[in-house]
């Protein structure tokens, strides 16, 4: 395993955590580790193409990574009240 494929792999492993840390609005951490995610995404595809690290392995799952830390980290997808099972706040109608 190359040290691309390692960035590659941490970034799956850390999006739960940053979703789990804005559910716990823990923002600072939460952004903390998405920066994270942010560098090792630049890092991982800079160090593949200088040092022709690049593998089939790595050709499918940063894009994998990637879509996965965007979807969690959306805010559609992290609205605490409609996956705490709250119902969603009522929609203000003018009249």
């Amino acid at each position: 395993m190359s040290i691309a494929d390692f960035f590659t792999f941490s970034r799956i492993l850390v999006t739960p955590f940053v979703v789990y840390f804005i559910f716990v609005n823990n923002f600072v951490i939460a952004s903390i580790l998405f920066i994270y995610c942010s560098i090792s995404d630049l890092l991982d595809g800079y160090l593949a193409r200088k040092y022709n690290l690049v593998n089939e392995r790595g050709n499918f799952l940063d894009p994998l990574a990637d879509r996965n830390r965007h979807f969690a980290s959306s805010p559609r997808r992290t609205e605490r009240p409609l996956l705490c099972g709250s119902p969603p706040p009522p929609s203000s109608t003018r009249r």
